[in-house]
């Protein structure tokens, strides 16, 4: 690790200097802003889309070309689903081959003229009444000599061409002349055309093209935009676009120009109501506009109060024929139980039509169908719901039963912007405990804290019991604190309940809610006794809460086994709690207690479950447009990869972070996600970003209320130091972690000053960390600290043995970077020692775990002369070999040479420094030992699933 070691001044000397931040970034003005999206907009719409997720359909398109008995290959898809983009990059791939192209455009105007669609192709006064003569002159122009390459032709809307045209095409197949590559809709795919095609299956190859995945999405945006594109921008163009190609192009191109889709620091955001370009809204107007009156009548309807039963499409709309609209694509039917529930094939169709449709007719939908759902009686758990969206669409009221029934259902989805609008249509005189509690958490969960006082107060004035009492209390305190960042509010609000006569038997409870907002204020071991009767709190919200408290108390302690249990214990309960309907008014708040449970899994260096606890979270709060734990989770994803290492995949998600938290007033959030940047910027070499990162989270601190309460101290510590480091401050990145690693201890946060002390032996500190790290480890054992304890001790000792054995205990729980730099060091001390073999694997392990990590540029990852890293070939032999697979089997495997595998092996041996197949498994064990996989995702990027083939 490095060298530089720490200043040899005193700490309070430390805190006495002002931080260097010097080096301000550039950032960039709205005029260079504007200039920019104005380039990428020529750009978009003046070039072909790029060509993405369809490498299973290049492949064998390619394959059917190569090979001498295919002749034809079918495309089949939806409109707009890029089968034009896909033979576009086939006829390219031919050319390159040095095959002769050409491409066809069949129209409904050209299959009324015999031959028009291919008259470009054919030779000059030819005798079009002469099949035969015809047939030969077209051959002899497109192949003239026997030898030539087949002419490769692409037709788009094959079903659309004239019979003529189809017979030439046919003859000119099967004489071998061309290759033809046809486009054909799906819905026509049975089409004359091309069951003439099907028919001749031995030489004729079919391929169907799905719509984009999600995560193809997320991949056409990135390519597109160049640069990452964040979880909700890609969850709402999936949505709008169904996946579709074309739409989602023309959305894309829309969302620039009107500036719904912006940047947010590095990443692309869209922000919620994206608009349609004016071209897509045209497209999909001159599609509706074919519809006959009562098809017109239906898709209105639909519009407006989709999804619908079929049986009320019927009797609102009995003429409408729907099977023709569902087999042209404009509606799409879906069986949910015993119902067949109908809706418009793509969101956007009910936003071109809804901006048609009259106000008045509007109404009257909207009140048609409330009324057909009271006929009906409710039969259906949501049907309280819509019924009370459509009356107060229709009229702009109905009744408080109603309305109540519908938030309940609206907070059980977790839609908090329609439980507002619901309960906004209540009367003042009726809105009663339960009006205001819900209000209040609804506006908590959308971040609108001062709202959520204002309700939350009322209910604490409406409470009727003491449990109901406890719950409101709770959640105010939590809104002061974590959402208007203001620890005196929070306990202020504590104290008036304690002083409030009309529930004395809360007084026990609400010292230990005070506990729990002292947590960052006061010393860990105060609050854990204060919280030491938390499982004798009656009321199951408040408890599962206190315990989540106790569960981060104990991991700040250093205590990671107590701590895991006891956040697993309080999260299972609470999500039995939940799923009880008879709890349907008590504030639940329910996947914001996933992250303390994954606080509680990182300290206990159980990073896979950390992973899918907070993964699985921000993965609801997605889907559920829950944007305040959406990019909390996104927060605690990212801290976790920052802790073990995984420098990428930690910028992707504390980007996330800060373009989910856009907009809202969530200070801590933003604390902790800018915190988090200025420490993965810095460590990877990216200095004016972690420059601006710094910047903005000292803003963020100097806009909160309460300035001497940090969640994100030891991240912003983190990142303090390696911002100095990366200025060419050494000792002033001691000096930051010093100032913090005091602080820590004295609140008795013993974990975190572990990882601050880990962190300055990786910047040269070790002689000064490692007895401290020594001592917490055998009071406070856990695997993370007693891995940390072992690496600190070994980079002292400068013994190699030592540090590859630490190297070992990092692989065993995902520690890659740690992994990475004491591997180096160890290398560098066998070096020193002159075992040059020991130094070369314990290099090649090193490029294993840096490769893993995401590329850091840390000082204990300098590179120096001891060996040449591994070519992409050579640890792909390697590692085959390392798993015990002779020289044929990697041949085979790799498609190569028997020789060429030995010799890849050789220069393997060479640069390792062992002579065997078994010193060269021992030397990649750490590696195959599957802590690593052949092609990592360093990157944190999920991939997109294949396409589906026919």
């Amino acid at each position: 690790m490095s060298a530089s070691g720490s200043s040899g001044r005193s700490s309070k000397e430390r805190r006495g200097t002002r931080r260097r931040t010097s080096g301000v970034p550039h950032v960039s003005s709205a005029a260079e802003e504007r200039g920019r999206y104005s380039e990428l907009l020529r750009t978009i719409e003046s070039s072909l889309p790029p060509l993405v997720c369809r490498e299973d359909e290049l492949a064998i398109a390619t394959e059917c070309l190569a090979d001498p008995q295919q002749n034809c290959l079918v495309v089949e898809g939806d409109s707009g689903v890029g089968k034009s983009r896909l033979g576009l990059e086939v006829l390219r791939l031919a050319a390159r081959q040095g095959h002769p192209t050409a491409r066809a455009v069949a129209t409904v105007a050209s299959a009324a003229i015999p031959l028009a669609t291919l008259a470009h192709l054919l030779p000059e006064n030819v005798v079009l009444q002469d099949p035969v003569a015809l047939f030969r002159a077209t051959a002899a122009e497109l192949r003239p000599l026997p030898a030539a390459r087949r002419l490769v032709l692409m037709v788009d809307d094959l079903h659309l061409i004239d019979g003529t045209s189809m017979s030439l095409l046919r003859q000119l197949l099967d004489a071998d002349v061309i290759f033809l590559i046809a486009l054909v809709r799906t819905n026509d795919a049975d089409s004359r055309n091309s069951a003439a095609l099907q028919a001749d299956s031995t030489h004729t190859s079919w391929m169907h093209l799905e719509p984009f995945s999600e995560e193809a999405v997320a991949q056409y945006l990135r390519v597109v935009l160049d640069g990452p594109v964040s979880g909700t921008a890609v969850a709402g163009f999936h949505r709008l676009s169904n996946g579709n190609a074309l739409l989602l192009r023309e959305l894309l191109v829309g969302a620039l120009k009107a500036g719904s889709l912006h940047r947010v620091s590095s990443i692309w955001q869209l922000e919620e109501h994206a608009v349609s370009s004016p071209t897509l809204a045209r497209m999909i107007s001159r599609r509706l506009d074919v519809l006959g009156p009562a098809e017109h009548s239906l898709v209105e309807t639909l519009a407006c109060c989709e999804p619908l039963d079929i049986e009320a499409l019927e009797s609102g709309v009995p003429k409408a024929d729907l099977g023709r609209l569902e087999s042209e694509g404009i509606v799409r039917v879906r069986h949910s139980g015993q119902r067949h529930m109908c809706s418009l094939a793509h969101p956007l169709y009910g936003e071109v039509i809804r901006r048609r449709i009259p106000r008045v007719r509007q109404r009257a939908i909207y009140r048609e169908q409330a009324n057909w759902l009271k006929r009906r009686g409710r039969r259906r758990r949501d049907d309280a719901m819509r019924i009370a969206t459509f009356e107060l669409a229709a009229d702009g009221t109905t009744s408080t039963p109603t309305l109540l029934s519908a938030a309940r259902l609206a907070r059980h989805g977790r839609d908090h912007e329609k439980v507002i609008e619901l309960l906004e249509a209540i009367p003042q005189a009726e809105a009663d405990f339960s009006v205001a509690s819900m209000r209040g958490e609804a506006y908590y969960q959308i971040g609108d804290f001062s709202e959520a006082e204002e309700a939350l107060g009322r209910a604490y004035e409406l409470a009727p019991d003491v449990e109901q009492f406890l719950s409101v209390v709770m959640l105010r305190t939590q809104n002061a604190f974590y959402g208007q960042c203001s620890l005196t509010r929070a306990l202020e609000i504590n104290s008036e309940a304690v002083r409030d006569e009309r529930f004395p038997a809360a007084g026990p409870v609400l010292k230990i809610i005070e506990a729990a907002i002292r947590l960052y204020s006061d010393t860990t071991g105060d609050v854990l006794e204060m919280l030491r009767d938390v499982e004798r709190i009656p009321v199951p919200p408040v408890r599962h809460w206190a315990l989540l408290q106790r569960s981060l108390a104990l991991s700040f302690r250093g205590r990671s086994d107590e701590a895991v249990k006891c956040a697993r214990r309080a999260h299972a309960e609470h999500q039995e709690y939940i799923r009880e309907e008879k709890h349907q008014d008590h504030p639940t708040h329910d996947s914001l207690p996933a992250a303390w449970v994954t606080l509680a899994y990182v300290e206990g260096g159980l990073f896979d479950d950390a992973r899918a606890v907070a993964g699985a979270a921000y993965d609801y709060a997605l889907k559920t447009c829950s944007r305040q734990p959406q990019s909390l989770h996104a927060c605690q994803l990212g801290r976790c990869e920052l802790v073990a290492g995984n420098l990428k995949a930690a910028r992707a998600w504390y980007l996330e972070a800060v373009a989910s938290a856009h907009g809202l007033r969530q200070p801590m959030i933003h604390e902790q996600a800018w915190a988090g940047l200025m420490a993965v910027h810095a460590q990877l070499g990216e200095t004016e970003q972690a420059l601006f990162a710094a910047a903005r989270y000292e803003e963020t601190m100097a806009e909160r209320p309460t300035r001497g309460v940090e969640v994100a101290m030891s991240v912003a510590a983190v990142g303090r130091a390696w911002l100095q480091f990366a200025l060419g401050e050494p000792e002033r990145a001691v000096g930051e972690l010093d100032e913090a690693i005091e602080r820590l201890r004295a609140k008795q946060q013993y974990a975190n000053e572990g990882w601050l002390l880990i962190e300055k032996v990786r910047l040269g500190g070790a002689d000064e960390a490692s007895a401290r790290l020594d001592e917490l480890a055998r009071r406070h054992p856990g695997s993370l600290m007693r891995v940390r304890s072992e690496i600190a001790s070994a980079v002292v000792a400068r013994n190699g043995e030592d540090l590859m054995g630490s190297v070992e205990s990092c692989s065993g729980i995902g520690l890659h970077l740690l992994a990475a730099e004491t591997s180096l060091a160890a290398s560098q001390a066998f070096t020193a020692r002159g075992d040059k073999k020991r130094a070369a694997r314990a290099l090649q392990v090193s490029e294993w775990h840096c490769h893993r990590s995401g590329g850091a540029r840390t000082p204990g990852l300098t590179r120096w002369p001891g060996a040449a890293p591994l070519t992409r070939r050579e640890r792909e032999v390697s590692l085959l070999a390392a798993k015990g697979m002779t020289s044929r089997q990697i041949a085979a495997h790799l498609v190569l040479s028997a020789r060429t595998v030995e010799n890849v092996l050789q220069r393997v041996y060479n640069k390792t420094g062992v002579s065997s197949r078994r010193e060269l498994t021992e030397a990649l064990s750490t590696v195959v030992s599957g802590h690593l996989e052949e092609n990592p995702d360093t990157d944190g990027v999920r991939k997109p699933a294949r396409r589906s083939l026919r």
